[in-house]
């Protein structure tokens, strides 16, 4: 892990499943089953979504004029993150426990966390008003996820056949998804806000 990556403020944490289910690695492979059985947390999440948006967009406004991120708005936004990533998380095959329906930490496979700094920069929530301008800033991050987005489902599919196989999650399959959630969580938090240090281009 490099020095960059280590100190970051946003952590995206998994546990390595030791005996997954080969009953959900099953859906896994039948892979609309498992999606099917995810639809409340999907559209739950969809809705959340928006109004992350609008809340986040009101948090560059709001450190235009305080230089801080309020924290309510700030615990919001990844309290659903965290919701997000215990959803991924029984997705990919990490968890068998199913995912609770709460913005809370809970405790689970999958952990997001962000430290909330003690004041924001206000040429960064400008960049984030003018909205377009910090997604230009990302683009080789974006160029980048999407070349392991694609990766990782296809590995992820590929894990599930083994778990059904072989009773085990590959060790080496978990550690590229988990590197990709992590990165692309990092990514998304600096959009949103909840740090001003750009994010770093590792997997760890």
């Amino acid at each position: 892990m490099t020095s960059q990556s280590a100190d970051y403020p946003v952590r995206f944490e998994a546990d390595y499943p030791e005996s997954p289910s080969r009953v959900l690695a099953l859906l896994g492979v039948l892979l609309f089953l498992k999606g099917l059985l995810l639809i409340p947390h999907i559209v739950i999440l969809y809705v959340l979504s928006i109004v992350v948006t609008v809340v986040v967009y009101i948090g560059y406004w709001a450190v235009l004029i305080t230089g801080r991120f309020p924290g309510g708005m700030f615990n919001f936004i990844v309290g659903v993150q965290q919701w997000s990533a215990r959803t991924d998380s029984w997705m990919y095959g990490w968890s068998d426990k199913y995912p609770p329906f709460n913005l809370g930490v809970q405790d689970y496979a999958a952990r997001f966390e962000a430290d909330q700094p003690e004041s924001s920069s206000r040429l960064l929530a400008l960049l984030g008003v003018i909205f377009f301008i910090k997604w230009v800033l990302l683009i080789p991050h974006l160029i980048i996820l999407v070349v392991l987005g694609t990766v990782a489902l296809i590995v992820g599919y590929i894990g599930f056949w083994v778990v059904l196989i072989t009773g085990r999650y590959p060790e080496g399959l978990f550690n590229l998804i988990t590197g990709f959630q992590r990165w692309n969580y990092r990514n998304g938090a600096w959009m949103g806000g909840l740090t001003d240090r750009y994010p770093p281009f590792s997997l760890s």
